[in-house]
């Protein structure tokens, strides 16, 4: 129970916020840290700008209605903060955005960093539903490759995950009997099983493969009958 309750993290996408991310960047040595791993990621951004918001110091003339929605982000224990990100063109200009114009997929990244540095960092295990929910399928290879990577996962932190994308079904990025499949039978009942169930080559496309229907676990798409 104590592992369980130490070393065993388990959530959805939709739970994540960027309460923890914001809390790195408070000290120079957490942005810094936050900061490597967007731009490892190809996210350029060159500076995280966080400025707290205090709500008893709003002038009076701020909108009403705004100042609500701050209350009850509050409430929530959500963005209590106004988070901007500079970015540096090729001329050397800066210009900055706030997390709210960010892409989903920039967002996403950021608001799980602290998770995945946290992760790697203490040799914990994770548990992720949808990871790829607004991430680029090569966003979520390289988290994934993470993993793997001996220098980063000194102390060989787990990552368990379920995804509908298709692309990281790579002899290059999982390993065969890291890979199981999920699949609904006639009685609306579920079996798991593992790709190493199936005899195939060395370098066979998997992706491909799954596609075809070769492993299974494939969707049962009809026609609407108001289309017949």
């Amino acid at each position: 129970m104590e592992w369980f309750r130490q070393n065993l993290v388990v959530g959805k996408t939709d739970d994540i916020s960027p309460a923890k991310t914001l809390e790195l960047c408070e000290n120079p040595e957490g942005k810094l840290k936050v900061l490597e791993f967007l731009n490892t990621a190809d996210i350029s951004i060159d500076n995280i700008e966080v400025e707290s918001i205090y709500i008893d110091k709003l002038p009076d003339k701020f909108p009403l209605e705004l100042k609500q929605k701050i209350l009850q982000q509050i409430l929530r224990r959500e963005l209590t903060n106004e988070t901007r990100f500079s970015h540096k063109t090729l001329e050397g200009r800066h210009f900055s955005l706030s997390l709210e114009q960010e892409s989903a997929g920039t967002v996403r990244l950021f608001e799980s960093t602290s998770i995945w540095l946290e992760i790697l960092e203490q040799g914990r295990m994770i548990c992720i539903d949808e990871l790829e929910s607004s991430l680029h399928p090569l966003i979520t290879r390289f988290l994934v490759s993470l993993f793997h990577h001996p220098e980063i996962n000194q102390k060989q932190a787990q990552l368990i995950f379920t995804t509908h994308d298709t692309n990281i079904l790579d002899n290059d990025i999982l390993h065969r009997d890291q890979i199981w499949f999920v699949e609904k039978d006639s009685n609306q009942s579920t079996r798991l099983y593992p790709l190493s169930d199936f005899s195939s080559r060395k370098n066979e496309a998997l992706q491909k493969g799954y596609l075809q229907g070769r492993y299974g676990a494939l969707p049962y798409i009809s026609s609407p009958k108001w289309l017949k």
